[in-house]
């Protein structure tokens, strides 16, 4: 009796031994893992956590969140991370260096979606020998009639790496941001498309007339939007550009500290890069870690092997393009300082135009190529001119796109601008007239904006009652702030200007001095404005 009750009780913890380690009702512990995906990948690891958790003691728990969210909640410190962490793209890893939680410099991939020009499928045919010849050097060709639309930079990684992607043909640092903005400024519609469900108005705006919307999106993106399309409308075709396209690569992140739970993790990435898992990934579009494509891609056109793709990460370049785009955005604010003194009355040189006229006209040209939100005004400096002072407004700063009962702002501005007339008997106070410019821009300092006071100017100070060169270098350099930074920028021309001078007042606020003798070099500083804005200071869009 005795040796069967002892047979009994070994059968029992062998059943229950198996149970402790198989994953039955009857565990005593429990390893749970949690897995934070990114919604493109996340139905993926969903399936495989059933599967992985059913024959282990393990519990999987996966959460769809955006890897732009999550990277803010890592780079945070956000206590509640998880244990693993698959954004879609190596890039994201980038943004959380320095942040407060420590994450590897690199992952595992466990799936891949190479990014593709997507153009409507009844332009592929008319438009594509472009870009496949061109790639991204197409938006810079004049006329391309490409209409760009980007995913958010700022939001997603497809966003971050098609600038980098730009970046690797206009070449990188400050030299190379006029050629990067241009390039970026070739098609005739930069938008930011910020969700994938934006695509379908983005088709239904392209069936009239105007340029070819041109998308880059994810492989796996575009064959979800296809999915949803009807046969005739809503649909795109991928194309692959010459030279290749960055690629989304899906890294496993291990982000847990404990050894149990980083086993276990190790465990579930095995797992996820298993046959099974290949087969997970597949069926919701995606590609494996190595390339390949499954049926469910295949069947819709698409190559079974990738392209070997364009390398965007390295260390800094997502933080880097990240910052240039948020420059990009800013808005301009500008106060334009016109001397209006007796020689302005003199020809321009190369021109019929007196040079308060050629001057004048620059302007209001230049004002024509800037948006509707650009905030702009005019003041004019000579001496005597507003109750003894050498300076009077002409224009408020305000918004151009601004519509009152007497026009826009624009109108406005420009028909004052045409009225603009010089004193006859006038010097030229100027030192005391771009310190009253700029602390005029420093009191409405935009931080959403480039701020900056432009001085147009055939000549040197000549003003006897006003402050000295020093007193005005001394002044601005103390109410120069680089959190708040208010640029000057110089334009001279004329044989009389004072070059050294006007080089020390643009340096002394991070601004830029230009000697002119066509004023067309008016127009081209609005044109080269998106270059000036990505660096975040004037002189290195030359």
């Amino acid at each position: 009796m005795a040796v069967a009750f002892a047979l009994v009780l070994g059968l029992l913890l062998g059943v229950g031994g198996w149970m402790l380690t198989g994953g039955g009702s009857g565990c005593g512990h429990r390893v749970r893992l949690s897995v934070a995906a990114d919604p493109a990948i996340s139905p993926a690891i969903s399936a495989m956590a059933d599967r992985f958790g059913k024959d282990r003691c393990v519990t999987v728990t996966v959460a769809a969140s955006t890897a732009a969210d999550q990277a803010d909640a890592l780079a945070a410190g956000d206590t509640r991370r998880p244990d693993v962490w698959i954004p879609d793209s190596s890039l994201w890893l980038d943004i959380t260096v320095g942040g407060r939680t420590t994450l590897p410099s690199a992952g595992t991939s466990v799936a891949a979606s190479p990014m593709v020009f997507a153009l409507p499928s009844g332009e592929i045919g008319r438009r594509g020998a472009i870009l496949r010849q061109r790639s991204w050097q197409a938006l810079a060709d004049g006329g391309s009639g490409f209409a760009l639309r980007l995913y958010d930079p700022l939001r997603t990684a497809t966003g971050m790496a098609s600038l980098l992607a730009v970046q690797r043909v206009t070449g990188s640092g400050d030299r190379a941001l006029p050629a990067f903005s241009r390039l970026l400024q070739g098609a005739q519609a930069t938008t930011t498309i910020e969700s994938a469900t934006e695509l379908t108005s983005t088709i239904t705006a392209a069936s009239g007339q105007g340029p070819t919307p041109l998308l880059v999106l994810s492989e796996e993106a575009l064959w979800q939007q296809n999915r949803r399309g009807s046969r005739t409308q809503g649909r795109f075709a991928a194309l692959q550009a010459a030279g290749g396209m960055p690629n989304l690569d899906f890294p496993y992140v291990t982000v847990a500290s404990d050894a149990t739970v980083r086993r276990t993790a190790q465990d579930f990435l095995a797992a996820l890069r298993s046959d099974a898992g290949v087969r997970a990934v597949h069926r919701i579009g995606l590609r494996s870690h190595d390339g390949t494509a499954g049926p469910e891609l295949t069947s819709a056109g698409m190559a079974r092997t990738a392209p070997a793709p364009v390398a965007v990460a390295r260390p800094g370049a997502a933080r880097m393009i990240r910052q240039t785009w948020r420059q990009m955005q800013l808005g301009i604010r500008g106060l334009a300082l016109v001397d209006v003194s007796g020689s302005m009355l003199d020809p321009m040189p190369g021109s019929h135009d007196t040079r308060i006229q050629a001057v004048t006209h620059a302007l209001s040209s230049g004002m024509a190529l800037v948006p509707d939100d650009t905030e702009f005004g005019v003041w004019a400096f000579s001496t005597g001119l507003d109750h003894g002072l050498p300076y009077r407004q002409v224009v408020p700063v305000t918004e151009l796109g601004t519509v009152t009962e007497r026009g826009t702002g624009r109108a406005l501005l420009q028909e004052k601008m045409a009225r603009l007339r010089p004193k006859p008997d006038g010097d030229t106070g100027l030192y005391d007239s771009v310190l009253a410019a700029y602390q005029e821009m420093q009191k409405g300092y935009r931080a959403d904006k480039f701020n900056f006071v432009l001085v147009l100017t055939d000549g040197r100070n000549d003003y006897d009652e006003g402050i000295t060169l020093d007193t005005l270098l001394q002044r601005l350099r103390r109410n120069y702030d680089p959190r708040r930074p208010v640029s000057i920028i110089t334009m001279g021309f004329g044989g009389d200007i004072d070059t050294e001078a006007l080089g020390q007042i643009a340096n002394v606020t991070q601004g830029a001095q230009y000697s002119i003798d066509d004023p067309k070099q008016i127009v081209q500083l609005f044109l080269r404005s998106t270059a000036m804005r990505a660096c975040g200071k004037p002189g290195c869009a030359d």
